[in-house]
């Protein structure tokens, strides 16, 4: 499951059809969020879409953390 619906503003889920799995990440707020992806979700590093410009991964052997802008969605995929 997605851990980082904890995060105040964000909302966030997983889509699944057949093999393939997609994360869905929306910043509904007006600042730049840092989401650090957990162990389950750092499969998903890829950005396939994005409404804002600015967003960023930043990728390192302990973690996947991503940089979202205000007001953004951004879709993950493996």
């Amino acid at each position: 499951m997605v851990n980082i619906l904890t995060i105040s503003g964000i909302i966030a889920f997983k889509r699944t059809l057949d093999q393939d799995s997609l994360l869905v990440i929306h910043n509904l707020t007006g600042e730049q969020k840092s989401i650090i992806l957990t162990d389950q979700e750092s499969e998903f590093k890829n950005i396939l879409f994005s409404t804002g410009n600015l967003v960023k991964i930043n990728n390192n052997k302990a973690k996947i953390e991503l940089q979202i802008t205000p007001y953004t969605t951004v879709i993950l995929g493996k």
